[in-house]
Formats: C-alpha cells, structure tokens, sequence
C-alpha cells in the first residue's frame, strides 16, 4: 500500500491487516496529529517501508524484495496549498509514482 500513513491509507492498511493479509506500507512520511496510523498501531503490525513514491531506485528495490500479489497506489499530495507551491512535485506524487 503506497501512502499507508495518511488518512484513506492507514485505514485500508489496518482492514487488509485484519483480513489476514501480508501488508507492506510505502510513504514518505507519518501525517496529522496525531496520525490515524499512529493512533491504529500499524507501525508493529505490518512490513512499514519510509521513501519517497518518485524514487523509483528505492521503490523498485522494495517491491524487488517483496514482490507483493497487487499494489494499491495511495500516495499522493493531499494539501491544495503544497500543490500550488509545487504543481509538478504533486503531478509526479499523484500520477507518476509508479
């Protein structure tokens, strides 16, 4: 799950946690306060990964390692002011990272 510590991520994460499923979370960093990932204990429950979703070396090496069954893309720039301060930051965050 790419994005795994914002809001929707964290959520989709614990669901797919509690299902059974091996879950491996990719993103950049631990959102809000206090993150709802925090706050759900994910960080012990699940193969937790930090990295940047437009580092395509670092994100090729972890699903390499992983070589998970489906990826679910959630990673992107949720703030509206980040994204006009860095309109082509956000394009490759929502669109091009993978």
């Amino acid at each position: 799950v790419t994005g795994h510590t914002g809001f929707k991520g964290s959520w989709l994460t614990l669901w797919l946690n509690q299902l059974g499923a091996r879950v491996t979370g990719y993103s950049d960093e631990v959102p809000g306060s206090p993150p709802v990932f925090d706050l759900l204990g994910l960080e012990t429950r699940i193969d937790h990964r930090l990295g940047d979703i437009r580092d395509r070396g670092c994100l090729a090496g972890v699903l390499d390692e992983v070589r998970p069954d489906m990826v679910f893309h959630l990673a992107a720039r949720a703030l509206v002011l980040r994204s006009h301060v860095d309109p082509v930051g956000t394009f490759e965050t929502n669109t091009m990272g993978m």
